[in-house]
């Protein structure tokens, strides 16, 4: 049976933390988008596959709803101690409301900033919601494996936030095969393999090819397959449910845009011969003119940009081999 879940979203990227939430939801089919007030989404929800959101601050499940807050009562509460946060997008974080929305709680005694036994947040979105939050997404988690924590790395290297963001985006569930064909130091391979999905990556660089693989062992995924291999000529032996690649542009000097062109061209030609159809190819370019290269079997669902700095926007690309 599904339940009401509140769940709140981190602010840097709102895009793609909604287009996250879709992908999820397209993926497993368990969580029903009721509304949404960003950075808030009301969701009916059977387990806890939103627990894949990288973007995902945190989530409460419903107690009670009532029209105006002072409708709520302490017996709708469980034992134990606890703190009161009001959440309200239409206003500051931390309100005034709080101590009397603790009074109609009766809080008295049951108080802990400490050390609670659980957390009490409030929402206002079309009306009131008293929930118990029961998970919390630190950003800490991704950033331990960030490329300069790792055995071997390259400063180019994805943030694992977007690493894992672009692995959501491609649909993908535990148990699918996932493959990187430039997979570099090996960053989207490690994000899909902590989350149960087998791995296969490619390299055209002896060393990258050896860094990747030294990475994902060190994280704990040791039954990913590597090849070391000019993708455009790699042998298609296999078919995996998504292609998820961070494609090579400016930071390798010996491409020139006419070389880049032509490898993009090579490259999307052979997406189909690795990918399921019905499946996704999620992909991440520096100019979406290059888009016009695509296989014709292959549809731009979705685009998300993402400003680096002045002179780079980097594009991730949806793409779905029809």
């Amino acid at each position: 049976m599904k339940e009401p879940i509140i769940l709140e979203f981190y602010k840097d990227f709102p895009d793609a933390a909604l287009h996250e939430l879709n992908a999820i939801r397209d993926t497993f089919g368990t969580i029903d988008l009721m509304e949404i007030h960003f950075p808030f989404a009301l969701v009916m929800s059977k387990g806890r596959d939103f627990q894949r959101l990288t973007y995902l601050k945190e989530a409460s499940v419903v107690i009670a709803e009532s029209e105006k807050y002072e409708g709520f009562s302490s017996t709708q509460l469980p034992e134990g101690k606890y703190y009161i946060r009001i959440k309200d997008p239409m206003k500051c974080h931390g309100t005034s409301d709080e101590p009397l929305l603790g009074n109609i709680l009766n809080s008295i005694g049951r108080v802990d900033f400490r050390s609670p036994d659980f957390v009490v947040n409030a929402f206002h979105l079309s009306k009131w919601y008293l929930t118990r939050r029961t998970y919390s997404n630190s950003n800490a988690t991704y950033n331990e494996r960030r490329a300069p924590l790792r055995p071997f790395f390259s400063p180019v290297s994805l943030h694992p936030r977007i690493a894992r963001l672009m692995v959501n985006l491609a649909r993908v569930k535990p148990g699918d095969t996932l493959f990187d064909p430039f997979c570099g130091t090996g960053g989207i391979l490690i994000e899909a393999g902590k989350i149960g999905l087998k791995v296969v990556g490619n390299d055209i660089s002896l060393q990258m090819f050896s860094g990747a693989k030294l990475n994902l062992k060190y994280f704990g995924i040791r039954d990913a397959v590597f090849f070391n291999s000019d993708f455009t000529k790699l042998n298609a032996s296999f078919k995996a449910d998504a292609i998820v690649t961070d494609l090579p542009y400016g930071r390798n000097s010996h491409l020139s845009a006419v070389n880049i062109k032509d490898l993009y061209s090579r490259t999307f030609g052979r997406f189909p011969q690795f990918l399921k159809r019905g499946n996704y190819a999620v992909f991440m370019i520096n100019d979406t003119s290059y888009l016009e290269l695509l296989h014709p079997d292959m549809s731009v669902r979705e685009t998300l940009s993402m400003r680096v700095h002045k002179s780079l926007t980097r594009h991730i690309i949806v793409s779905r081999y029809e």
